[in-house]
């Protein structure tokens, strides 16, 4: 059983950034999880800056797996703030 299904996930929120060569890879990938499981509601949500934001909130520069997390998270924030208004 996949994970998806394992925890019956509904909702797949992807970050998606301005990056036009990036969205097509994220956009095969999104056209991949429709075919597999067309109950996926997959929702696309600006990433622009987040990395920036994690390294402002950490105060380190470069690749860091905090910065993945944090910018995780903002995307998260965009989506439900978004949501609710």
């Amino acid at each position: 059983m996949g994970l998806i299904a394992e925890h019956r996930v509904q909702i797949i929120l992807i970050g998606y950034p301005k990056n036009l060569v990036i969205r097509t890879h994220i956009d095969q990938v999104i056209k991949t999880l429709g075919v597999m499981d067309n109950t996926l509601e997959i929702i696309r949500v600006d990433e622009n800056y987040t990395s920036v934001q994690a390294q402002a909130i950490t105060g380190e520069t470069g690749k860091h797996i905090a910065h993945d997390t944090l910018a995780a998270i903002e995307i998260l924030n965009r989506y439900l703030q978004e949501k609710n208004s």
